[in-house]
């Protein structure tokens, strides 16, 4: 226990809220609102589990353990320091004890040692422990309820350490906006990626004869790159990263509108090519340079429209 002196200088380590926020605030009572549960774990236990004479469970044997003695001397307080931050930084507490794994023979050779090997009250101790854990270890949060992903605890150990490499104190706040910067960047690339990939499966159907028809292709790919960011973003604050994703979206709309504007005038230009392709013969043949060529030209000409007009597949410039 006595070892366990890192714990008296966890507020000197870290901090709740940014240093501007937490100057003269004592920070103490905020530390058990985001520790976890404290569970000590004590291995090749040889003592007997008692009190005063008296069985006790190892709760109990922990409980004892972090009681205060009283009086003010130095050794004193150097006893009931890391206690009263134990106490007082988590919100429960929790003990396992463990009899030695093996003999002493097996134990210079522990990593070759199959588990029916071991010693059944260490087998039976450890099993205990891990049940403990899967059953009752909540899943990781920040504030706000926040679940953590494994991913952003990657995210978070980084600023972590390098808060504590230039020489600052990490915060838990500023690990939160961190993260959320962090987070919402991704969910906007997430966002934005899907709207390329339907808007490029749709590209298969451009030109779109009506521009509706090209608006309903954009807006289920908008809606499906707002959810997207809807179950990936986190305390987006002010909304500053939708924001950001909508002003993406309504760029990369028009890309795509000019794409079917483009490959609409494109097809009209075959199709216009393709029909004309006789009446131009006749022109250069002086076909209509004869009496009654004019209205015979005029004719052709509005057949020429009329079968344009009727070709399917040109888009929404058709009449450009």
């Amino acid at each position: 226990m006595d070892q366990l002196h890192y714990v008296t200088e966890l507020t000197e380590k870290i901090k709740v809220k940014s240093s501007e926020q937490s100057e003269d605030v004592d920070e103490t009572s905020e530390f058990k609102r985001f520790f976890p549960s404290f569970v000590w774990c004590v291995r090749d236990f040889t003592l007997q589990l008692q009190l005063n004479g008296k069985d006790i469970s190892e709760d109990e044997y922990l409980k004892n353990a972090l009681k205060l003695k009283p009086g003010l001397s130095p050794a004193v307080r150097n006893y009931n320091l890391p206690r009263e931050c134990l106490l007082h930084y988590f919100h429960s507490h929790k003990c396992f004890v463990f009899d030695r794994p093996a003999s002493k023979e097996k134990l210079q050779d522990l990593d070759n040692v199959e588990e029916n090997q071991l010693e059944a009250s260490f087998v039976q101790q450890t099993k205990k422990f891990c049940r403990f854990i899967f059953e009752n270890s909540p899943v990781k949060t920040l504030s706000g309820g926040y679940t953590m992903t494994g991913r952003g605890l990657g995210d978070v150990a980084v600023s972590y350490v390098e808060a504590i490499r230039s020489g600052s104190i990490p915060s838990m706040e500023n690990a939160v906006i961190a993260l959320a910067k962090i987070e919402n960047s991704r969910a906007v690339d997430e966002a934005l990626s899907k709207y390329e990939e339907m808007m490029k499966e749709s590209e298969g159907k451009f030109p779109t004869e009506t521009q509706e028809e090209f608006l309903n292709l954009d807006k289920e790919s908008h809606s499906e790159a707002l959810n997207v960011f809807m179950k990936l973003s986190f305390k987006d604050e002010n909304q500053e990263f939708q924001f950001k994703l909508l002003e993406e979206l309504a760029g990369r709309k028009e890309v795509y509108q000019r794409k079917n504007e483009e490959m609409s005038i494109r097809r009209c230009r075959a199709v216009l090519q393709e029909l004309s392709a006789a009446l131009e013969e006749g022109v250069r043949q002086g076909k209509f340079s004869v009496p009654g060529g004019y209205k015979r030209f005029m004719a052709e000409k509005k057949s020429l429209v009329d079968d344009y007009l009727k070709a399917g597949g040109k888009g929404v410039k058709v009449s450009r």
